[in-house]
């Protein structure tokens, strides 16, 4: 790994490949920032890679609720972005500050949730956010509704692509 401020474990090698150990070693990390993780779900936040996470504010667009519930694929992605437990994970944005929504509504694919993705889109530009994250895509939906073409996946015809072109 040569000689770095931080250990980085298993994440070195990915981390490596996007210059992160450099960037670190000059003092950047996600201090200052703001960045919106919009997922699956959130479980598991009291591991110890999240023990030093600054988490602002949670909402979970499906239930209306800000106690998330769900899936584990949001942990998952907050874990690779601003994960910190020294010689095991680093992500690159540890130090930011995060706002965690949930949009989905397991175990359904409905055009529900992209109207979900929008609202929490909205809420989080009302709380100053720099940058959001989804790891998320919708082409196919549940019987009873129109799924999108690939033909649709053109920039200009999805409503959160829309949504996301406004934001």
């Amino acid at each position: 790994e040569g000689l770095h401020t931080l250990n980085y474990g298993n994440s070195f090698t990915q981390l490596s490949q996007i210059n992160v150990p450099a960037v670190h070693d000059s003092g950047y990390n996600g201090t200052g920032v703001t960045i919106c993780v919009m997922d699956a779900g959130f479980s598991n936040l009291t591991h110890e890679a999240f023990s030093s996470l600054n988490i602002a504010a949670t909402y979970d667009f499906s239930t209306g609720s800000p106690n998330l519930t769900g899936h584990s694929h949001g942990t998952a992605t907050l874990s690779l972005i601003g994960g910190f437990k020294q010689g095991q994970l680093i992500g690159p944005a540890f130090g930011a500050t995060y706002l965690l929504a949930r949009t989905e509504v397991d175990p359904t694919e409905t055009p529900q949730e992209e109207d979900n993705w929008i609202a929490a889109m909205e809420w989080a530009d009302s709380l100053g956010v720099d940058v959001t994250s989804t790891s998320l895509g919708y082409l196919d939906f549940d019987p009873q509704f129109t799924s999108y073409t690939w033909e649709d996946m053109d920039g200009n015809t999805a409503r959160i692509t829309i949504a996301a072109d406004y934001a």
